[in-house]
């Protein structure tokens, strides 16, 4: 999705409220709440490591993932404060080699980050989806197609 940032692709997400049971009931409620899609928790498959935000470094966020079939745009229910517009991309025009790239930073802000880091980038769309996003594709496209995904992100010093 596009977030009202023009400069936002990423999926739905927020921060655990109190009435929340665990992340993935956060998970689930953000994902109505964003985009209107309902989804059961019996569709979860379960979730990613947890990263750093880029915000901060302290605020985790941990990806939550889950079956949810054929998404056709008309079902959804944009919250238009939070959600400009939802865009898909197949996977395996996510794997194509030739649509995955990198980014290398030469210093990052965080102590442990100042060698640097390397992030993928995926490009082939009308989005260019980038950041956490991406961070969590490169970590989620080995496990959904190990046969397809073959990208190595390599950072040179």
């Amino acid at each position: 999705m596009t977030g009202l940032d023009a400069a936002s692709e990423c999926f739905p997400g927020g921060m655990m409220d109190d009435t929340d049971h665990d992340l993935i009931t956060t998970a689930l409620r953000e994902t109505q709440e964003e985009i209107g899609l309902k989804i059961p928790r019996e569709a979860v498959w379960g979730s990613l490591q947890s990263l750093p935000s880029r915000v901060n470094g302290k605020t985790l966020v941990t990806p939550i993932i889950a079956s949810i079939g054929e998404l056709q745009n008309h079902n959804l229910h944009l919250n238009k404060t939070e959600v400009e517009r939802v865009f898909t991309r197949t996977i395996s025009s996510l794997c194509d080699r030739k649509n995955v790239g990198s980014t290398q930073f030469k210093r990052g802000k965080l102590p442990s980050l100042k060698s640097g880091y390397t992030l993928p980038v995926y490009l082939g769309g009308e989005h260019r989806i980038w950041g956490l996003t991406a961070i969590t594709l490169h970590m989620l496209l080995p496990i959904l197609a190990p046969g397809l995904y073959k990208f190595n992100l390599l950072h040179k010093n």
